[in-house]
């Protein structure tokens, strides 16, 4: 134990070692992430469950089938540079699933515009262009009463 001084006081304080060298433990629980959920195996055994359940292929879904949050994905994304492929895969297959759902009429039109917008940030815009000739004059001035 070592002691600090803090204002006047004595504070008592643990120095927290471990049998691996001294070296502290970041805290949390450790990951769940292994390294084969970036083989194409794994995403392609995904991908068949979803077809043979009749779901679409979502990143979503893939969470609950590897067990984890749909946060802990994005987390291993930025960490695990292997596994950005993984969810790229599963996105552009989603996407495609959408489209494809929405061409033949299999998925209904609002999930189609839904699963486009939440998942793969696409959105409905309209453009409109004003046109107005130049000989036309505005005239401001006060209304007589």
């Amino acid at each position: 134990m070592a002691a600090l001084m803090a204002a006047g006081e004595v504070v008592m304080a643990k120095t927290v070692k471990n049998g691996a060298g001294g070296k502290k433990h970041a805290g949390g629980r450790p990951s769940k992430y292994k390294a084969e959920f970036a083989t194409k195996e794994h995403v392609q055994g995904f991908i068949d469950h979803c077809k043979a359940e009749k779901e679409i292929v979502t990143l979503c879904g893939y969470a609950v089938y590897i067990d984890v949050s749909e946060d802990t994905i994005a987390e291993w994304a930025r960490v695990h540079l292997e596994f950005t492929g993984t969810v790229a895969k599963v996105k552009r297959i989603s996407k495609q699933q959408l489209f494809q759902g929405g061409l033949d009429k299999s998925l209904s039109s609002r999930i189609v515009k839904l699963g486009l917008s939440a998942n793969h940030g696409m959105n409905e815009t309209s453009n409109q262009h004003v046109t107005g000739g130049l000989d036309q004059r505005i005239i401001l001035g006060r209304r007589k009463k």
